[in-house]
């Protein structure tokens, strides 16, 4: 395994790691248009958003897990270029699903007028 291009191949998973850390550490407090996880159900009240950057944090840390493991093995198996756009493919996937999923579990837990179901 190439330590360069296993760097390449793990950057958008240790980015993911690095923006899951600090969005851990240093959550934000109250629903804003510059930082956390933020969409029109999770900025609904304090109390969703709260539970949705919760939420959104463990999706980073997951898909930060799967992008390292999968980039060390499109490092192994799979010529660099090749391995860079199918890293960076997955990272986008992972996003999307991950997005979904926080938004399902936002929709399952509060109703319209953003109280708990």
């Amino acid at each position: 395994m190439n330590g360069m291009h296993f760097m390449l191949n793990a950057l958008p998973g240790i980015l993911i790691l690095v923006t899951a850390i600090i969005t851990g550490v240093y959550r934000p407090k109250k629903p804003n248009a510059v930082y956390g996880y933020r969409t029109r159900r999770s900025m609904a009240s304090q109390e969703a958003w709260n539970f949705a950057n919760k939420l959104a944090v463990m999706q980073l840390y997951r898909l930060a897990a799967v992008l390292l493991a999968f980039a060390a093995f499109a490092t192994r198996f799979m010529p660099l270029e090749m391995a860079q756009v199918t890293v960076y493919m997955v990272m986008v996937t992972g996003l999307i699903v991950a997005m979904g999923w926080v938004e399902r579990r936002l929709k399952m837990t509060f109703d319209d007028g953003q109280g708990k179901k």
